[in-house]
This record gives structure tokens, C-alpha cells and sequence, in this order.
């Protein structure tokens, strides 16, 4: 079967692929050459690896009341529960409800917010007033006063 006109002998080499192939082409090896391993690139100088960032333990944020504030101190600040009088005009009667009371290393309330209501908002600014007024002994943390956050029980009392 005769080959197409134009048609390459089959002993040709295979066509070059692209422009300028043949120049770009690295000349033969010799055997001397063909036996040696090829050089390695030159080293670029080390750069230090940065380790990566250890974990830390997290402890916990006393900075504002949350979940985890026991975790702020050893022993709370107290006292655990505050009695408020509630005046005779009170209408609703208020029920127990809760305060975070932020308590400095001096046993002073620094902060005071409300977790839920009395169902008397008189009662509730009372009890806030009251708990900001309020002495208390400070938490401590390794044997050292601490300025922690605390929750407060307050009772109404008629």
C-alpha cells in the first residue's frame, strides 16, 4: 500500500514540535556524561521556620459575667442572696429574680445588671439601687481578693 503524496518515509524522525524546537534542544550527552548523576541546584540559604502558634489554655473571660464565671474565683463574693423591702404600694407584688453584680478587690458593686425582673420594674430598680449600695466581701482567687462577676438571688421581703 502506497503512502499518501507528500507522505514521510517511514526512517524519518517525527515531526519537530513548535517554532525553534531544534534550536532549544540540549546537545547529545557524551557517554562520560550520560553515566554522572546531574548537579544539584545550589541551596538557597535556610529561612527560619516560624512555629506554629502554641495553644494556649483559655481561661475564662471575668471580665463580664457568663457561663464560666465560677471558674474567676475560689470563693465568691458574697452575700449570695439579697433581702429588699418591698415598699406597700408595690403593685404587682414582686417575685425573686436574679443580678450580676461585678464585685471589686475593695468590695465595692461596680457594675449592676439584671438577669430577668421581679415583675415590678419599681422593685427591680430598688433591688439594682440596694445591690449597688450593698458591702460586700470580695471573691478571692489563690488566697488574693479579686474583682469578679457573681449572681445574686434577690428576695423580696414584705
Amino acid at each position: 500500500a502506497a503512502a499518501g503524496a507528500g507522505a514521510a518515509p517511514d526512517s524519518a524522525p517525527p515531526p519537530v514540535q513548535g517554532a525553534g524546537a531544534l534550536a532549544s534542544a540540549p546537545p547529545a550527552a557524551t557517554p562520560t556524561e550520560a553515566r554522572r548523576p546531574p548537579e544539584p541546584a545550589p541551596k538557597e540559604p535556610e529561612k527560619p521556620v516560624a512555629e506554629a502558634p502554641k495553644a494556649e489554655k483559655k481561661g475564662p473571660d471575668c471580665s463580664r459575667p457568663g457561663s464560666d464565671y465560677t471558674r474567676c474565683f475560689d470563693t465568691r463574693p458574697k452575700p449570695a442572696i439579697l433581702r429588699v423591702e418591698v415598699p406597700a404600694e408595690a403593685d404587682p407584688s414582686p417575685t425573686t429574680f436574679a443580678l450580676w453584680v461585678q464585685v471589686t478587690t475593695g468590695g465595692q458593686a461596680e457594675a449592676v445588671r439584671k438577669i430577668g425582673s421581679s415583675g415590678n420594674g419599681d422593685f427591680d430598680k430598688a433591688a439594682q439601687l440596694e445591690a449597688s449600695r450593698q458591702t460586700w466581701t470580695p471573691a478571692t482567687k489563690g488566697g488574693k481578693a479579686v474583682t469578679a462577676w457573681t449572681q445574686v438571688q434577690v428576695v423580696p421581703v414584705e
